[in-house]
């Protein structure tokens, strides 16, 4: 053993965001409304409606694949590029995917509700919060023959995922348990709040004469040679369609049905079909781009009730048609 290797990811090869950077906002928009704690799409769609390459990550999240069955037939994957390096110092660009020996299983949005059961809550297990509550997985946890690669969202996530762990569980996270390798490991870093290790030793420097700690056995890792301008801009030209319209086009009618069916209970959130500037949108695209409204007829619900703030007035009171063009 040589090790852990934190890879992070989900069971969708893509992902919403190209710009690390925007990764804790991204976050804040996913999570529960901070006024409510309820998730609510118009945070979600508000947040993701400026970032059209998010399109392809929604071709998974609202397809069927969407609501895996359970862990045994879900995909995985590691979304971002690493580099595989062998003992002679070659590198390969790898992706991660796993791929279950059960096949993949997913529910429909029908099946995902249907009711199954009585759960009663009268006992914890053993200890949740030791082993689950203070997991703090990290991609930039790696060990030997996986190395990170120049792809750009990682080289954020790098930095992301245990800067919020050390607010979340102090300096010393990593000696929890639940976070130790499991292979023998040391290192003379002592002291910082919640450190529960027993020192007794006098040396909490590297190196020294005086501690038998030694470097870990070197791994070759090849130059890369990188040129040009270091600029952060923005891309000029996207192409943020393609991926997901040649997706969409690839299923079956009723697949696609499907996939529409859950745009519509997104966009049918309350906060965005009483927002008048989201109306005007939609139908001045209508107007504009007639031939959209013959690929697919939505009927979305502008009548579902806003939750909320009792202030914020209703100004529709009929169904709108919008489209979801299958020429992307």
């Amino acid at each position: 053993m040589k090790g852990n290797f934190d890879l992070v990811g989900n069971n969708f090869p893509v992902f919403f965001i190209r710009d690390g950077m925007k990764f804790p906002d991204m976050v804040h928009a996913l999570k529960p409304n901070p006024k409510s704690h309820i998730q609510e799409n118009w945070r979600i769609l508000d947040f993701f409606s400026h970032h059209p390459e998010s399109l392809h990550m929604f071709s998974f999240l609202f397809d069927d694949v969407g609501v895996p069955q359970d862990y045994r037939h879900m995909d995985g994957s590691g979304v971002n590029t690493y580099t595989l390096i062998n003992k002679a110092g070659k590198a390969q660009y790898v992706k991660f995917h796993w791929k279950p020996t059960c096949g993949v299983k997913c529910l429909l949005e029908e099946e995902a509700i249907k009711p199954v059961g009585r759960l009663v809550l009268n006992k914890n297990i053993d200890n949740f919060f030791a082993e689950n509550e203070q997991l703090a997985f990290c991609p930039a946890i790696i060990v030997p023959g996986i190395h990170y690669s120049d792809d750009k969202l990682l080289q954020t996530r790098i930095f992301s995922y245990s800067d919020t762990q050390r607010h979340r569980l102090g300096p010393n996270y990593l000696q929890l348990p639940v976070n130790a390798p499991k292979c023998a490991h040391h290192n003379n870093h002592h002291e910082g709040f919640m450190n529960f290790m027993h020192r007794d030793e006098e040396v909490n420097y590297f190196p020294s004469r005086y501690d038998p700690s030694r470097h870990a056995e070197r791994y070759p890792i090849p130059p890369v040679v990188l040129s040009g301008n270091r600029e952060r801009i923005c891309i000029e030209k996207e192409n943020n369609f393609k991926q997901p319209g040649e997706r969409y086009r690839s299923w079956a009618p009723d697949r696609q049905e499907r996939f529409i069916r859950q745009w519509v209970e997104a966009l049918s959130d309350a906060r965005l079909t009483h927002d008048p500037e989201y109306l005007g949108f939609i139908l001045d695209s209508e107007t504009r781009f007639p031939s959209q409204r013959k690929a697919n007829n939505v009927k979305m619900d502008v009548n579902r009730e806003l939750r909320g703030d009792p202030g914020f007035e209703s100004i529709s009171n009929h169904v709108l048609l919008t489209t979801f063009s299958s020429d992307m």
